[in-house]
């Protein structure tokens, strides 16, 4: 079979769902195919994500960048990765730099060719060359908002608009631009008498998505696993022959906020407290057609100074001498080992063993990761990677289950962690000894963003999930347990396609339970719902209207108007500070929380029932019925499509999908801001650690690279997954080959060729 692409020590071939298998010599050869492949494939997204860690994606997506671009020179992300590579060993920066090679040989045709350049009229624009170090760049930028920081600074606007008795009523306990699912099911109760882990990771998906299956081979090595597209290997998911690997957010706090008070002075900008002169210093801004901005970057020893609107801006700029105003400052979880920063993207691909997970995450620095592993021999492992703080020390931290003291925050008891695998706080790189063989379980282990149980762990977590993502799962993958005595491959995909929402036929009642409303047929379809957020579902759309209406109706509240006010930053914040947006992730502890400080939210229920059923007579001409036919279904309002990183591009044919962003299937809504998915299962993945062969992956990819008829974005919609080929074609074809032997392959894996499972090469031992 002829390759697709080839290279000095590589070749590049691809399956029937469009998947890439890197073949090499070594694991330079394999990061300079994987670097050209990318390219090769996506050609807009690796530009695209390149000019915005260097601060210069207004050049090519216009005007609306600005402010970003601002915020990445701010917070000296090229600098930082430049100052990680030249840290690094030599090893690290020969993987980093190969893929940026890779990129290099192929992204000047790619670019010529790519759909998105010449639809913009852009195909004769040169793009840069990545340096050894842009890898690097690229990842941080990509995480620059999935950390902490965004929580911090809307927590520092309650407390400093409200008061501090308004945290509570307003924490979400919510995920933030990235979560996840990840769950290992120990070998004692596995289908296949090996550990399974699942897991899919949520988020904000644009262009092809954050991910990109790819599969690599090379002597003594063979992996596949999900990469992060501008990233070399598979960090986040992949399985070698003989061990897995899979992430949730950590959800810790990892950098510290502070107000600083300046004052202007004859030399420049000076700290009050401490007599620090802030270094200052301008830089242009360029934006497709609209010339040329000034803004300023400020630093002190304390941190990143934190860019305000252009009126805060100005402010700075306009003080007089002797004149005062006060600044955010951002400080980073300052990693203990720099060069170790990203070594586990090489370190991981020759893992054969839970001691390899753990070493090879050893001085991981971000997103800090909540990692589970299992090997072949039964070991489970489970610790968190990256660099990161104690809790904020303040009502944040003041109670330390849960932030503002969250509601049921606590994870479900068959949720624990491997024993062992306990930390301190203020972590740098994987926790737990650097050889740990790991832990033969005896649960299942449930990962959800979800708040640890220990406290000492949970002193750290900023933000978590609210726990029932994690309940549901637990109680589903147990009901396997008692029904049939182990988990299957099956019961881990239904779970992750799962569109219960538990919680709010209970909050409903609380809402609406002891009332009369004029909207009485409404009432009374959504007081019998049980919660079901399917895609076909009729009462779930009514309820997402409601829910909107009801979001918007308690950010209107008198109470909460100094909110509206600005808060003097730049508009790429109002995702993460609008007062609709924060009020309706916050729902259910307005409900809980609300009345302790006189916010009854009551009554806001009621009208936004009475308001949707004025809005919508036509579902009240049933007269008391609760048959809802005529009525649009969730799907159809709930449909999903890629963002598009340029707001000319046309968009992508949306797809319907169920669910809700406390549901497993966490296609998740900004409630008061409609129904659209906000953010998404960005890739889904099953390893079974019984054979290499026994692998499933998909993503919401809207683009077909492959020979199956369809877009992998049409197979994820409909709950399906691709086999994970182990090798396409096989890497020595004079190899014995055979079927997947692995219990449940038959109907996990549809989409090859009827009833078995591909083939696949024994594993090297």
């Amino acid at each position: 079979m002829t390759p697709e692409l080839s290279g000095a020590g590589w070749r590049v071939f691809r399956d029937p769902a469009g998947v890439p298998h890197v073949q090499g010599s070594d694991l330079k050869s394999l990061a300079t195919g994987h670097g050209a492949i990318t390219a090769v494939d996506r050609p807009w997204q690796l530009e695209v994500l390149r000019r915005r860690a260097e601060g210069r994606s207004a050049e090519l997506l216009g005007p609306d960048q600005v402010d970003a671009d601002h915020l990445s020179l701010a917070m000296e992300i090229e600098l930082t990765a430049l100052r990680w590579w030249k840290a690094a060993g030599t090893e690290d920066q020969q993987f980093l730099a190969a893929y940026a090679d890779g990129v290099n040989g192929s992204i000047g045709s790619a670019w010529a060719e790519c759909p998105e350049a010449l639809e913009l009229g852009l195909a004769d624009l040169e793009p840069r060359p990545w340096q050894p170090w842009t890898p690097l760049a690229v990842h941080l930028d990509a995480h620059l908002l999935s950390g902490s920081l965004p929580e911090q600074v809307w927590r520092h606007r309650v407390r400093t608009t409200l008061g501090d008795e308004w945290g509570p009523v307003l924490d979400a306990e919510t995920p933030r631009g990235s979560g996840s699912n990840a769950w290992l099911v120990p070998a004692d109760l596995s289908v296949s008498g090996a550990p399974l882990i699942a897991a899919d990771p949520h988020r904000v998906v644009e262009e092809s998505g954050p991910y990109q299956p790819v599969c690599f081979s090379a002597p003594g090595l063979r992996v596949r696993g999900l990469a992060l597209v501008g990233l070399p290997g598979v960090p986040h998911f992949g399985r070698t022959e003989s061990a897995a690997w899979a992430i949730t957010a950590a959800m810790t706090t990892t950098e510290t906020l502070c107000e600083v008070t300046v004052q202007r002075r004859t030399d420049g900008l000076v700290a009050v407290d401490t007599g620090e002169s802030l270094d200052e210093r301008a830089v242009d801004l360029r934006s497709a057609h609209c010339g040329t901005q000034t803004r300023w970057v400020r630093r002190c020893s304390g941190g990143f100074v934190l860019p305000g609107d252009a009126g805060a801006e100005q402010r700075l700029l306009a003080l007089a001498e002797g004149e005062c105003a006060r600044v955010l400052v951002v400080r980073p979880a300052v990693p203990c080992a720099p060069e170790r920063a990203v070594s586990a993207c090489r370190e991981l691909l020759g893992a054969i063993s839970v001691a390899d997970v753990a070493a090879a995450w050893q001085g991981w620095v971000v997103p800090v990761n909540d990692v589970i592993a299992a090997d072949r021999t039964g070991a489970c492992l489970h610790t968190v990677a990256g660099s990161y703080l104690p809790a904020p020390c303040n009502d944040d931290a003041a109670a330390p289950v849960g932030a503002f003291g969250s509601v049921g925050s606590r994870e479900p008891s068959g949720a624990t962690h491997a024993r062992g695998s306990r930390g301190s706080c203020g972590s740098c790189g994987s926790r737990g000894s650097r050889g740990s063989r790991g832990e033969h379980l005896d649960h299942v282990m449930v990962r959800a963003n979800q708040r640890p149980a220990d406290e000492h762990e949970s002193a750290a977590r900023l933000g978590c999930a609210p726990p029932h993502r994690a309940r549901r799962a637990t109680q589903l993958l147990e009901q396997a347990i008692a029904e049939r005595g182990v988990v299957s491959h099956e019961d881990l995909l239904a779970a992750q396609v799962d569109t219960h929402l538990g919680t709010w036929p209970g909050l409903l009642a609380q809402l609406l339970g002891d009332r009369g409303p004029v909207a009485k047929t409404l009432r009374d379809w959504l007081l019998a719902w049980d919660g079901d957020m399917s895609a076909d579902s009729e009462v779930a759309a009514l309820f997402a209207r409601w829910r909107d209406t009801f979001a918007r109706e308690l950010a209107a509240s008198e109470v909460l108007t100094p909110l509206l006010a600005s808060s003097r930053l730049p508009a790429l914040w109002q995702p993460f500070l609008d007062p609709v947006a924060r009020v309706g992730l916050a729902l259910e502890s307005i409900v809980v929380r609300g009345q302790r400080v006189g916010f009854d939210p009551r009554v806001a229920a009621v009208r936004a029932l009475d308001s949707v059923a004025a809005e919508h007579p036509e579902a009240m001409d049933t007269a008391g019925s609760r048959s809802v036919e005529n009525q649009p279904s969730w799907g159809l309002l709930h449909a999903f499509a890629p963002h598009r990183a340029h707001p000319e591009l046309p968009p992508f044919t949306a797809v319907p999908v169920g669910g809700d962003a406390d549901c497993l299937l966490s296609a998740g809504t900004i409630p008061g801001w409609g129904p659209a998915c906000a953010r998404v299962p960005a890739a889904r993945v099953l390893w079974d650690l019984a054979d290499p062969a026994a692998s499933w992956w998909i993503t919401p990819d809207p683009v077909d690279r492959g020979s199956l008829g369809s877009a992998p974005v049409l197979r994820w919609a409909a709950g399906e997954m691709d086999h994970a080929l182990p090798g396409f074609p096989p890497a020595d074809s004079s190899r014995p080959m055979r079927p997947c032997t692995s219990e449940g392959c038959r109907t996990v894996s549809r989409r090859w060729g009827g009833p078995s499972c591909p083939w696949s090469v024994p594993p090297r031992m």
